[in-house]
This record gives C-alpha cells, sequence and structure tokens, in this order.
C-alpha cells in the first residue's frame, strides 16, 4: 500500500519468447513471479512523469506507449479509483480518463472489475464501459463501445497500418475480448455518409504471422465516391472521381508482407461508384498478402441477378 508514489523516466520493454512466456514472468526456485491483478498495490496517490512502455506483440509489431503524465488517486482500498493520462500511442498524441472499482474489488479475481474510461487523439474519441477479467492484460472485456473518428486514417495509424482514409467513421457495438479475439457485434455506425450495421472480428495470430481483421457490413447506401476519392490531402484522388474514367489511375498492387489479413463480406440495397448505380450489391473477398481474392460478388442486372 503506497500513500504516495512518485516515479520518474521509467523505461518498460514487454515481450514474450516463442513459447508464449512474457519477460515479465520470472522463475524462481520455489514460484512463479508474474503480473497478476492478485498482486496489484493500492495506489493512493501515484504519479508517473515521462516514461514509456513498448510491447512487442505475438506477430512482432511493436506498440510504443509514451506516458509523459499519468496520476492514480483513491480515497482508500475500498474506495472507486481515477485514472488520468497525458501521452501517446505509436507517436499519435492520446489523453486517457477512467473511473474503475476499488483495489479491493481489483485484488478479487473471482468477480470482474468494473471500468469506464475516455480516450481521445487529435482525431477521434472511444468511449467505453464495461468489465474486465484481467485489466492489467486488457482481457476478458465486455461492454458497450463508442468509436467517433473524424479521420480514418489517424485511428488506423495508431494501430501501425497506413491508409490514407480521410474520411469519418462513427461506431458504437458491444465489445469483447477474450483471448486472441477481439470483437465487437451487433454494431451500428456510419461510414462517411451512408449508415451501416454489422459485426468486426480481430484475431491475433502468432509471432511473425499476420493478424486476420474480419468485417461484415450492410448498407442501405454505399457511396464509394467520397471514400475513393479521398488520398488523405484533402483533395480528390487521380482517377476516382465521377468525371474521370481513367480507371487505371485506381492502383491495385497489394503488399507482399501485410501484417493483417482482411476478410468482407459487404451488402448494400444501393451502391454508388463515380457515375454509376447498382442495386442489391454484395461482395465477398479477402485481402492478404500480395493477393486479392473476391469469391462472390452480386448485383441486380437487366431486371434480374447476376452472381459470379
Amino acid at each position: 500500500r503506497f500513500k504516495k508514489l512518485d516515479v520518474v523516466k521509467p523505461e518498460v520493454i514487454l515481450e514474450r519468447d516463442a513459447e508464449g512466456i512474457g519477460n515479465w514472468q520470472f522463475s524462481g526456485t520455489a514460484s512463479t513471479i508474474s503480473l497478476k491483478r492478485t498482486q496489484f498495490p493500492t495506489l493512493i496517490d501515484f504519479h508517473l512523469h515521462h516514461g514509456s512502455v513498448s510491447y512487442r506483440t505475438s506477430s512482432g509489431a511493436l506498440l510504443r506507449s509514451d506516458l509523459h503524465e499519468l496520476a492514480i488517486r483513491s480515497a482508500g482500498e475500498d474506495q472507486p479509483a481515477s485514472l488520468a493520462l497525458d501521452g501517446a500511442y505509436n507517436g499519435t498524441p492520446v489523453r486517457l480518463a477512467a473511473q474503475t472499482q476499488s483495489f479491493s474489488v481489483l485484488r478479487n479475481d473471482s468477480v470482474p472489475f468494473g471500468v469506464e474510461f475516455s480516450a481521445s487523439t487529435p482525431t477521434a474519441n472511444v468511449d467505453f464501459k464495461g468489465t474486465m477479467m484481467d485489466p492489467l492484460d486488457f482481457d476478458g472485456v465486455k461492454g458497450p463501445i463508442r468509436i467517433d473518428a473524424r479521420q480514418l486514417g489517424g485511428l488506423l495509424s495508431i494501430l501501425g497500418a497506413d491508409v490514407g482514409a480521410d474520411f469519418p467513421l462513427l461506431l458504437a457495438g458491444a465489445f469483447t475480448r477474450t483471448d486472441d479475439l477481439w470483437q465487437l457485434s451487433e454494431a451500428k455506425g456510419k461510414l462517411a455518409n451512408d449508415a451501416f450495421e454489422g459485426a468486426l472480428t480481430l484475431t491475433e495470430a502468432g509471432r511473425g504471422k499476420p493478424d486476420d481483421f474480419g468485417i461484415a457490413a450492410s448498407f442501405a447506401q454505399l457511396d464509394l465516391n467520397p471514400i475513393l476519392g479521398s488520398d488523405g490531402t484533402k483533395k480528390p484522388a487521380k482517377g476516382r472521381t465521377t468525371s474521370n474514367n481513367d480507371y487505371g489511375a485506381m492502383p491495385l498492387r497489394v503488399e507482399a508482407n501485410l501484417g493483417t489479413n482482411f476478410d468482407a463480406q459487404i451488402k448494400a440495397k444501393k451502391l454508388i461508384f463515380r457515375a454509376m448505380r447498382f442495386a442489391d450489391f454484395g461482395v465477398r473477398g479477402r485481402l492478404s498478402s500480395g493477393q486479392v481474392a473476391v469469391s462472390q460478388l452480386t448485383f441486380a442486372f437487366a431486371g434480374g441477378t447476376l452472381d459470379a
């Protein structure tokens, strides 16, 4: 129990070996010490300045959190705790404010630990209210989440994806994470100007292997022009407007070593692409390293349906 603790310039690097054992676990003669919620201390007045925590994921990507100022406070062991963070994640400025249950509840790993937090970047806000079985590893997570990204590319850059996506995404749904599976079900939101419903999944792969990201979305209308016309420069990308029919200007080359595979199932009652309009459109495909595969493509055509 720390009545007051001040930490200056700590640097922590976390990673797992080929067997999945973290370097924060140490084998002793009598026991194995690991970072568990049951061992977490009570912090009445905690302050950290100018620190950093880097975590190498199972796929080999390095996630770095810069902790410029971090404060944790509580009135007592059995009282709620608050957390405030001013820092950066993978170079993107982040502010985080959280309210949690008490430290005594945290150390009881037989019950879920209640957490409510709001995180903001220059282009996005994320709000969550729910529970976690392993809050120190962000595992056993369950609760509603809302994501408001005014510029989708800026949000994806935090995850290490360099995508020129200068359009907004609004998304809300039931969020869970168990082991390597992240899932957003009963999702509703808006991509650019169009509302949709669906689900998202992320499955983390082993070290050196690409993760799998899945999306299933259904639109009443999906207008691709503001999406494909955005290259992050606030100007329409060449060859991606309704007045330009230079289809060769849309690159189809896929990187040979993608960090993430994408599986998509998209449906739209009406799809708009340049000056063309398609009814009852559906596509199912996969984007992986060096390859784009389309397993099904359907749309209304000449009074019937084309199914390829």
